[in-house]
C-alpha cells in the first residue's frame, strides 16, 4: 500500500501479486491448512496467522519481485 502511495502502478513490484501467483502455482504448502471458498482460501494465503507464505520466500519470482519493493522504498 505504502510502495502504491510513492510510485506509478507501472513502477510497483507486484509482490503481493507475485506471491500470489507462487502460491498457486505450487500448492503444496498451503492447501490441507486452509479451507473454504475461493475468497476465504485467498485471503489465507495472504493474511493467515499460521503463515504458511513462508515456504515461498526463497523462490526467485517473489525474491526479485521483494528487492523491486524495496528500492521503491
Amino acid at each position: 500500500a505504502i510502495e502504491e502511495e510513492l510510485v506509478p502502478a507501472k513502477a510497483c513490484s507486484g509482490l503481493r501479486q507475485v506471491l500470489e501467483n507462487v502460491m498457486l502455482d505450487r500448492p503444496e504448502y498451503w492447501q490441507s491448512h486452509y479451507h473454504g471458498d475461493g475468497n476465504a482460501r485467498r485471503l489465507a494465503r495472504g493474511y493467515s496467522y499460521s503463515d504458511r507464505v513462508r515456504y515461498y520466500w526463497p523462490d526467485s519470482q517473489i525474491d526479485d519481485a521483494f528487492a523491486h519493493l524495496v528500492r521503491n522504498l
